[in-house]
């Protein structure tokens, strides 16, 4: 009797009592079982445990625009073929648009017109034969079973196929990949030459993409809804305006602001890493930049990025103030020559080595440089590199050149370093050219006017100052 007085009277309520009183609590509350687990947080700030990573992941449809109309046939085939040697993953669905050319590439029966595809993955055939199945759009008015010809430069035919595949293939998200050749930032005009291209330039129409076009694209292909992810497997497919441009109709961005090989991206590669991934924008955006790591990580001016477009609207309105700011602080010819010294020589620039061609300078780099420089523009420059960072999801530079590799353009250069004395009527604010893009009218601190307002742009190549 004496043990058992013992045990319920001292035992039981000074040890085990407040044991099982603990333990009951962990597992009332979620807090305690939470970390209590593995959690892992990505750049985006979000977290995940480990032990259930995989568990309750989102479906995606994923359209990828093929503007192969070109001399890119052969890569978008191969391309295509690593789509669909990728692991089977019933959670996403692709959608492929293929427009071939003549004459680059003889394989799969020669065709020349424009096919789309479900693209069937856990297909392993030898060689580039497609094995995905072939099927119809009315939208697109393509038959499954006839040539049909389209022109990937008209944004229309975008616009349709976004609405079809929203309307044919229901997803907890959607991400469209712009595949093809890409300029960077040129605007809408009548023009058809490379003055007027930006993206998915077709050979046969002679047509491109131009950015207010492919804003109108998603507008209308989804109807006003946002789409979840826009991805540029193209040169020049992430630039400041380029992000200006589609804030408002996506949510996330990813791509390379430099040259890109013309093999482009590892799909099976990347569509592998993503399968095992929690199937968030965030992992899409790590698999794809983790991809471009490891294929172009001996390629010197590789670089690969990706957003949250949400906080694009403050770097943009960051970056004007920076911009006013260093206009301001140009106020005779030395200031300039060393203004335009920071451009040309220090700051890490994206340009093709075929002049005449459109040369962008890194953003981040060049706050950088002003805060290390310029005293009485430090403030501005941390602030343009804080909104930079907050928005950023992934980052990867070969050598580091850039921690936050994004480009926006500065002049078109006529030779090795040499700027051309003017910019087209298309960066020119006030110019009255049809179909500027949004990011001439969002940042007047920094592109050129047609009344010279002491922009940036315009100290650096419009105002004259006499050298002492």
């Amino acid at each position: 009797m004496k043990r058992v007085w013992f045990f319920f009277s001292v035992i039981f309520p000074t040890y085990i009592l407040p044991a099982l009183l603990i333990f009951s609590f962990c597992l009332l509350c979620p807090l305690c079982l939470t970390s209590c687990s593995t959690v892992f947080s990505d750049s985006a700030g979000t977290t995940s445990s480990s032990a259930s990573k995989t568990a309750g992941r989102e479906s995606w449809t994923f359209i990828v625009y093929m503007a192969a109309d070109n001399n890119l046939e052969s890569a978008a085939i191969s391309d295509l073929r690593e789509m669909e040697m990728a692991d089977s993953d019933s959670k996403v669905k692709i959608l492929a648009l293929l427009d071939r050319a003549e004459g680059n590439d003889a394989s799969n029966g020669d065709w020349t017109d424009t096919r789309l595809f479900e693209v069937v993955r856990g297909k392993s055939s030898s060689g580039n034969v497609i094995c995905s199945k072939r099927i119809s759009c009315e939208n697109l008015g393509i038959s499954a079973g006839e040539a049909s010809e389209l022109d990937m430069g008209n944004w229309e035919n975008l616009a349709d196929l976004l609405a079809f595949a929203k309307e044919k293939y229901s997803s907890d998200r959607y991400g469209l990949i712009i595949w093809g050749h890409g300029n960077g930032w040129r605007s809408d005009s009548a023009q058809t030459d490379v003055l007027s291209r930006a993206y998915a330039a077709d050979d046969d129409s002679g047509n491109n993409l131009s950015l207010p076009s492919l804003r109108l694209a998603l507008e209308k292909g989804f109807a006003g809804r946002k789409i979840d992810m826009i991805a540029f497997d193209c040169c020049f497919g992430l630039t400041a305006e380029t992000l200006c441009e589609i804030k408002d109709s996506a949510s996330f961005a990813c791509g390379t602001a430099s040259l890109e090989p013309s093999q482009g991206w590892n799909y099976t590669e990347l569509l592998n890493a993503f399968k095992d991934s929690s199937h968030s924008p965030v992992d899409f955006c790590q698999s794809a930049g983790s991809q471009f790591k490891s294929q172009y990580s001996g390629v010197n001016y590789a670089c690969f990025s990706a957003f949250d477009l949400s906080k694009v609207g403050e770097i943009i309105s960051s970056f004007n103030d920076l911009a006013s700011n260093v206009a301001d602080s140009i106020d005779c010819f030395d200031s300039q020559s060393e203004m335009r010294t920071i451009f040309l020589e220090k700051v890490p620039l994206y340009y093709q080595n075929s002049y005449p061609c459109d040369a962008f300078f890194d953003l981040f780099s060049f706050a950088e440089i002003l805060a290390g420089q310029k005293s009485e523009l430090v403030s501005e420059a941390e602030s343009f590199q804080k909104a930079l960072q907050s928005a950023l999801l992934f980052s990867w530079s070969k050598g580091d050149f850039s921690k936050v590799p994004l480009g926006a353009f500065f002049s078109i250069f006529v030779g090795e370093g040499v700027p051309d004395s003017t910019h087209p009527d298309l960066y020119v604010r006030g110019s009255r050219a049809a179909g500027q893009t949004r990011f001439v009218s969002a940042c007047p601190g920094y592109v050129p006017s047609q009344e010279n307002r002491g922009s940036l742009l315009d100290k650096l190549f419009y105002t004259n100052f006499t050298e002492e």
